[in-house]
C-alpha cells in the first residue's frame, strides 16, 4: 500500500542529457502523476532547460573555490565580517596571526578576536572594521599597532579594512587585512637606534644631542626655562690608546659611560660626540646646580680607573658648561661656547663660557 501511495506523488527532478550531437543538456521536470485505482496511468508536468543556469552555477562554485584557494594560499592575514562586524570568514594566515582557528571565530565579533593596540602607549585602538563599517570607506594601514593574540603575545602589524559592496551598492560587510611587519618593524627601530646612538658605548651620538639641544632652546623660548650643556674633553685618551691598544681605549670608554650615567638624573643625556668628546645636556638645570654637576662629573672621572694588563688605566678631563636660555641663539653656537670654553680648560678642571 506504501508503494501506491509513494508511486502516486508528484515530483521534481533535474538531469542530463546527452543529445546525438554529443552536447550535453541539463533538464528539469515538474510533473504530477495522474493515478487511477491506486496505480499510476500517466504523468502532466512540464520540462524545460536550465542547462544555462546549472554552468552559471559551476561557474561560481568554481570561482568561490578558486577565491578560498587564493585568500588561503597569500602571505596576509584575510578577515571578513557582515555589516555588524560579525565574522564570517578567515583564511590560514588569520587563523595564525590570530590564534583563532575559523570554525571557533566565525559568528563572534571581529573585534573579539581582533584586538589591537597602540605600540607605544599600549591602549587598545578601534578595530578598522568598525571605522570601515561607520566610515562606509577604507581605512588604511597604521605602522604603530601591535595584534594582541589569543594567547596573549604581540605581533607588529599593519592593518586595513575596506567595504564589500553589493552589484546595487548595498554594503555586505568589510574585508580585513592584516600583516606581519615584525621583522620590518624590528629592522627599522635598529637602524633608528643606530641612526642616533654610539655603537661602542651605546650613548646618542652627535646628531642626536642637536635634536634634544633643539628642543631645549625652543623650551626657553617658550617656557623661560633654564638648561646647561657640558662639553668634556677626555684627557690621556689617545696615550691609553697607543700605549695599550684601541682594544683598552674601547673597554675605557664603556666603562666610563656607565659610571658617568650614575651622576646625571634621568632627565639629563650623555652623549658621545666623537672621538674622546663627550656631551651632557642638563635639563631644566639652574647654573649653579650645572656647576655642580660638572666639578661630580671631574671628580668621578679623576677618581676613575681601570685595571688593565697589571696596570690601572686613568683619565683625566676639561670640561667647558654653557647656559641655555632665552639669550641662546642656535644649537651651533651653543656647541661651538662649550668646545671652545672646554679648549681653554686646563686639565682637570671646567671653564664658565
Amino acid at each position: 500500500m506504501q508503494e501506491r501511495v509513494s508511486a502516486c506523488l508528484d515530483y521534481e527532478i533535474d538531469y542530463r542529457i546527452v543529445r546525438a550531437d554529443g552536447l550535453q543538456r541539463w533538464l528539469s521536470a515538474h510533473a504530477q502523476t495522474i493515478c487511477e485505482g491506486g496505480q499510476p496511468v500517466r504523468t502532466l508536468g512540464l520540462v524545460w532547460d536550465l542547462t544555462e543556469r546549472k554552468e552559471q552555477q559551476l561557474l561560481l562554485s568554481q570561482q568561490k573555490e578558486l577565491a578560498e584557494i587564493t585568500l588561503s594560499s597569500i602571505g596576509d592575514g584575510v578577515i571578513t565580517t557582515d555589516t555588524q562586524g560579525i565574522t564570517t570568514f578567515m583564511n590560514r594566515v588569520a587563523e595564525q596571526l590570530t590564534g583563532w582557528g575559523a570554525p571557533a571565530a566565525l559568528g563572534i565579533p571581529v573585534s573579539d578576536i581582533m584586538q589591537v593596540v597602540d605600540e607605544a602607549s599600549s591602549q587598545a585602538v578601534e578595530n578598522v572594521a568598525s571605522t570601515c563599517l561607520q566610515l562606509r570607506q577604507s581605512v588604511g594601514t597604521c605602522n604603530r599597532h601591535l595584534l594582541v593574540t589569543r594567547e596573549g603575545r604581540h605581533i607588529a602589524i599593519e592593518d586595513s579594512a575596506a567595504p564589500i559592496w553589493a552589484h546595487d551598492d548595498t554594503l555586505l560587510g568589510t574585508v580585513v587585512v592584516l600583516r606581519d611587519v615584525s621583522h620590518l618593524r624590528r629592522l627599522t627601530h635598529e637602524l633608528s637606534w643606530q641612526a642616533s646612538h654610539d655603537a661602542l658605548t651605546g650613548l646618542i651620538n652627535r646628531r642626536a644631542i642637536e635634536g634634544a639641544l633643539g628642543h631645549a632652546l625652543a623650551n626657553c623660548k617658550a617656557n623661560d626655562q633654564h638648561h646647561a650643556l657640558l662639553f668634556l674633553d677626555l684627557d690621556r685618551f689617545s696615550i691609553i690608546n697607543d700605549t695599550s691598544g684601541h682594544g683598552a681605549g674601547d673597554l675605557v670608554l664603556q666603562l666610563l659611560a656607565k659610571v658617568l650615567q650614575t651622576h646625571l638624573r634621568e632627565s639629563d643625556t650623555l652623549a658621545r660626540l666623537g672621538g674622546d668628546e663627550l656631551g651632557v645636556l642638563l635639563n631644566t638645570c639652574p647654573l649653579h646646580q650645572a656647576m655642580a654637576v660638572a666639578e661630580g662629573i671631574r671628580q668621578a672621572i679623576k677618581d676613575f680607573r681601570v685595571p688593565y694588563d697589571n696596570r690601572f688605566l686613568e683619565l683625566g678631563t676639561s670640561i667647558g658648561l654653557v647656559p641655555i636660555d632665552q639669550n641662546s641663539s642656535s644649537v651651533t653656537e651653543l656647541l661651538i661656547a662649550a668646545d671652545h670654553a672646554c679648549s681653554v680648560a686646563c686639565n682637570t678642571a671646567y671653564v664658565l663660557n
